[in-house]
């Protein structure tokens, strides 16, 4: 499965859970989900090795 699939799956995913959530929730979802990925790239060593 290529990247691009696994994407669209999770994306896929997350709209199914949040599909009853008001737009305001949706948002504050999207920004909890932005910080927890950044996070995850830090932990995986994905960031610009340049910023360290």
């Amino acid at each position: 499965m290529s990247i691009r699939q696994r994407v669209k799956e999770a994306m896929d995913f997350i709209r199914e859970q949040t599909k009853d959530m008001s737009e305001e929730r949706y948002q504050e979802f999207l920004e909890q989900l932005k910080f927890e990925l950044e996070a995850e790239s830090e932990l995986c060593c994905w960031g610009d090795p340049e910023e360290e």
